[in-house]
């Protein structure tokens, strides 16, 4: 699913801003992909902990340059 959309954005993006784009480009499309988990078995869930867990990342790789993976991981 992802491989598609990944060359069309990748097309228009300078070289050198590539992999900064990607990573973040990749904690949204975990983002979809937990929700759509949701959204297809019609269960309710707490949106805010998935939007936290996002936030997180982008906020260590942006500030930090600290790459985590809080989306996936389960403590």
């Amino acid at each position: 699913m992802h491989k598609k959309v990944d060359l069309v954005f990748m097309f228009w993006i300078e070289e050198r801003n590539k992999r900064w784009f990607y990573d973040y480009f990749m904690a949204v499309c975990l983002l979809q992909s937990n929700l759509d988990r949701y959204a297809e078995s019609g269960e309710q869930f707490e949106a805010f902990k998935y939007i936290t867990k996002l936030t997180l990342d982008i906020i260590l790789r942006c500030a930090f340059s600290y790459h985590t993976d809080c989306q996936t991981e389960t403590r």
